[in-house]
């Protein structure tokens, strides 16, 4: 973060180097591979190495600092920890939030109604394009979904219909600008398949759940035939943030979750047994459900959880204090 009486500081890196104009600007410099340059805000001169030409980058643009003519690059915001962000994040690791955290995802392994937790611990990587950076805690990882079509492919859930179900993730969000950020969408969505399930981010930066075959309810007050809550993500870009879906075909119901509150409830006229099989998490197929940023810990459980196991799942993984 760079005022305005040190304009040209400069930072110089491997592959090239970022001359501040007065901005607020990120730099990634990965262990093996290109730097990038992000500006938040401002202006930055990026030149790659060997006589590389300038180029003026403003707000909202990065710049991969490859040999000489360099090569524009998606901002990726959330691959920076915010000034603001480092004293909370400390101070749930001088409190032992991670323990907490790591003890609570155990005890979930245990329910007999799990159907899937991806917290990319293990060796064991999704088949898919995307690349492992830091988790939620310092020495942990999760998948960053930058490009279109960026995904990893997951299998779950068996052939089994589930009448109960809760899905629950850590997201740090990049942008908003794609109509749909797809969570988790299943691959067999068709009317031979009823029940499959897309879990997204809507144009309205808001959550839905869409199963094949459902009907709202008459009254319903959403405008696009699928439920979706209420509250809008955008307050939360480029932080963790803790989303959750509650789907019960006993209630006809489908409740939404931000960081351990309840949003809305949705109420449906049809509602049929959840079914998975082959899935992706990150871009779905399209263009237009691209997930910009990073999913840590997604749990896919076969029941539904109440209020207080979801505000307790998130109180467990809460990274910030």
């Amino acid at each position: 973060d760079v005022p305005p009486q040190a304009k040209g500081f400069t930072v110089v890196t491997p592959t090239g180097q970022a001359v501040d104009l007065g901005t607020k600007f990120g730099v990634d410099v990965p262990e093996q591979g290109q730097s990038e340059i992000h500006v938040f805000k401002g202006e930055v001169i990026a030149r790659s190495s060997d006589n590389g030409r300038a180029r003026s980058l403003t707000e909202g643009q990065a710049f991969r600092l490859q040999t000489g003519a360099g090569v524009s690059r998606y901002l990726r915001s959330a691959a920076f920890i915010r000034p603001e962000e480092v004293a909370s994040l400390h101070a749930a690791l001088a409190a032992g939030q991670r323990l907490i955290s790591d003890t609570t995802l155990e005890t979930l392994r245990q329910d007999p109604a799990l159907i899937a937790i991806l917290d990319f611990e293990s060796e064991y990587r999704p088949e898919g394009k995307y690349r492992m950076v830091q988790g939620r805690w310092p020495g942990t990882q999760a998948p960053e979904f930058v490009n279109a079509y960026d995904h990893l492919k997951i299998e779950v859930g068996g052939d089994r219909d589930w009448p109960f179900l809760t899905l629950a993730t850590w997201v740090r969000i990049d942008t908003l600008n794609s109509p749909y950020q797809s969570l988790l969408h299943t691959d067999e969505w068709s009317h031979d398949n009823p029940g499959q399930v897309h879990w997204m981010i809507n144009h309205d930066t808001t959550m839905r759940l869409a199963l094949y075959g459902n009907v709202l309810a008459n009254g319903a007050d959403e405008r696009h035939g699928y439920p979706d809550s209420r509250t809008s993500v955008r307050p939360e870009r480029g932080r963790w943030m803790h989303l959750a879906t509650v789907y019960n075909t006993e209630k006809q119901s489908v409740r939404f979750y931000l960081n351990g509150e309840f949003d809305k409830e949705t109420l449906l006229k049809k509602a049929l047994p959840a079914r998975f099989g082959r899935a992706q998490v990150g871009n779905w197929e399209h263009e237009d459900r691209k997930l910009s940023g990073r999913i840590d810990e997604l749990v896919i459980l076969g029941r539904a959880m109440d209020d207080a196991e979801i505000r307790t799942l998130f109180t467990a993984g809460n990274p910030y204090k």
